[in-house]
């Protein structure tokens, strides 16, 4: 998978859908945003992770995230982009980087991250002109697998209830999350792949895919 190509595509596909219409119109995925919101979101994370990742250490980058500038945002937004992709095409992808991921410290991880992050809000981007597209299925096996490895297990909350969740996608590929005991509880939960990744971000709700075993299980999972 060209991780680095999807950024190329999706940050350009984002623009388009942002620049379509009104940016004042809201984000249903992102309450309380509007398509400004969402482009200087995407701009700031995209220009933050562009400009620090060649210190070649795992440290936090210091200092403040970059600020979306009043005028000319889509101007900014696509040098942002160009320097993400400049930085990260430049360095070995097994250069020492700050991640969230402490078993991948290395510069690999900014590309499937950047790759999905803007995935995901190309898709809100055009959810909210009312012509959202999918994904290729590899992209979003790839994506719920991020979910589940990476941020799951720093989202969920000490107390949540145990046990197993299965994900089985329509197209083929099955995975798993458990907390706590592995056998205190199970749940599947069957859908595209599209719908698994969007649902594990909060995009739309799991619990109304083809679901078996413990509800309350499969709501544990979810980015709220």
């Amino acid at each position: 998978m060209d991780h680095l190509q999807m950024i190329e595509d999706e940050s350009a596909a984002f623009l388009e859908a942002v620049l379509s219409g009104s940016l004042d119109v809201p984000v249903p995925p992102c309450p309380g945003w509007t398509m400004t919101d969402l482009l200087g979101h995407l701009g700031v994370v995209q220009w933050f992770h562009g400009s620090h990742l060649d210190r070649g250490v795992t440290d936090p980058p210091p200092g403040p995230r970059p600020t979306p500038p009043a005028d000319g945002l889509a101007d900014w937004f696509r040098e942002g982009t160009a320097v993400l992709l400049d930085t990260l095409r430049r360095l070995p992808p097994d250069a020492l980087a700050f991640t969230f991921d402490p078993p991948n410290d290395t510069v690999s991880f900014w590309h499937r991250r950047m790759a999905h992050e803007a995935a995901i809000h190309r898709w809100d981007a055009q959810l909210a002109r009312n012509r959202a597209v999918g994904f290729q299925v590899d992209q979003a096996h790839d994506g719920i697998a991020e979910y589940l490895s990476v941020f799951l297990p720093r989202s969920r909350a000490d107390d949540a209830p145990e046990g197993t969740v299965v994900l089985t996608s329509e197209e083929g590929a099955t995975q798993s999350t458990s907390h706590g005991d592995p056998d205190a509880a199970r749940a599947t939960v069957v859908g595209s792949a599209d719908e698994l990744w969007l649902a594990v971000w909060g995009r739309q709700s799991l619990v109304d895919l083809d679901v078996e075993g413990d509800l309350d299980l499969v709501r544990s999972i979810v980015n709220r």
